[in-house]
């Protein structure tokens, strides 16, 4: 039996076979995914951390020659979201993240109309 793996509609298989025979087609993972950094989790209340918005692809690897408009929430432990529009140019975003209040905030990154995994990272303001 040998494993051979495919992209269709912007997700990745494995396709597991006896030959030419496939036995067994199963969803591994998006074949697309946004991942989020900042250089730091934790900051103090008033300072400014500026976030990265990347795209990649299920292994790991940037994908520069993408443009795709990505919606980013920020939630609070209190409170509706806040949720911004950011335009990917070159497969990267950017945009500054500052908070008057403490606590944990949950920032999300997805795209519309595209299969992919969302990109999450937290933040901690002291």
């Amino acid at each position: 039996m040998n494993t051979e793996i495919i992209i269709e509609n912007g997700s990745v298989y494995e396709l597991h076979k006896d030959g030419d025979e496939v036995i067994c087609k199963c969803f591994k993972c998006a074949a697309m995914k946004l991942v989020i950094t900042g250089g730091k989790s934790s900051m103090g209340i008033g300072e400014t951390l500026s976030l990265h918005v990347e795209l990649r692809d299920w292994q790991d690897t940037p994908i520069p020659d993408r443009s795709q408009k990505i919606t980013v929430s920020v939630a609070h432990e209190e409170g509706d979201p806040v949720v911004i529009a950011l335009e990917a140019v070159g497969g990267k975003a950017e945009f500054d993240f500052m908070s008057n209040s403490a606590g944990t905030f949950l920032v999300q990154a997805v795209v519309d109309e595209v299969t992919h995994e969302p990109g999450v990272f937290c933040v901690e303001v002291q």
